[in-house]
């Protein structure tokens, strides 16, 4: 037996012949998954102004709002990891996916 990882987009693109071939419901998984663009900015501080006990916090839009509302709703960057916690750091790690990380590091 052999354990191979790769990026999704790797098997995607069909760039890799596995013999014998991937059972349909891996390959059905595989084209059903999507992906797409991510970015991370770390933001370091004097002292956490937040709950340092969560490892990750982030905004929820509100429960009534329609599915092609909750993009702008949920803001820019929208989940944050508490490296307090984790790395003794008084910074926040800011992830932005989508639409907002396609430009956002062009304004940072």
């Amino acid at each position: 037996a052999v354990l191979v990882t790769v990026p999704l987009g790797v098997l995607k693109a069909k760039t890799i012949k596995f013999a014998p071939p991937l059972p349909s419901w891996k390959r059905n998984a595989i084209e059903a998954i999507g992906f797409g663009p991510i970015e991370k900015v770390v933001l370091l501080f004097g002292s956490p102004f937040w709950d340092v006990s969560v490892d990750f916090f982030g905004c929820l839009p509100p429960a009534t709002a329609a599915p092609a509302e909750l993009p702008k709703l949920r803001g820019e960057f929208f989940m944050f990891w508490n490296l307090q916690r984790s790395h003794g750091v008084p910074a926040l790690t800011c992830i932005s996916s989508g639409a907002y990380a396609e430009t956002s590091w062009r304004s940072l």
